[in-house]
């Protein structure tokens, strides 16, 4: 079965650590919430610097979109990495 898609109907809950927003696009299973997913699609608008929501068990492709980029980095210094290319 084949669904079109409405953007005016994904829903917009805010993130975990409060520094912006989800536009969901889709969710397994259908209305799980944040804790209890097993896939979902989203994009996500940021609007603050802060700490990277954990999601513990969860894999995550992060693609930019649009706009200068995020750099993400690590209390630990593992993790230094700016994602600043557009479909990269």
């Amino acid at each position: 079965m084949i669904s079109r898609l409405d953007p005016g109907r994904y829903i917009r809950p805010p993130w975990k650590n409060g520094g912006g927003v989800t536009r969901e696009i889709v969710c397994q299973p259908s209305g799980a919430g944040m804790g209890d997913f097993d896939w979902r699609v989203s994009i996500a608008h940021i609007a603050s610097d802060g700490p990277f929501s954990a999601f513990p068990g969860v894999d995550r492709v992060i693609t930019l979109l649009s706009g200068g980029g995020v750099h993400l980095q690590s209390d630990d210094g593992l993790v230094d990495h700016r994602l600043d290319v557009p479909l990269a």
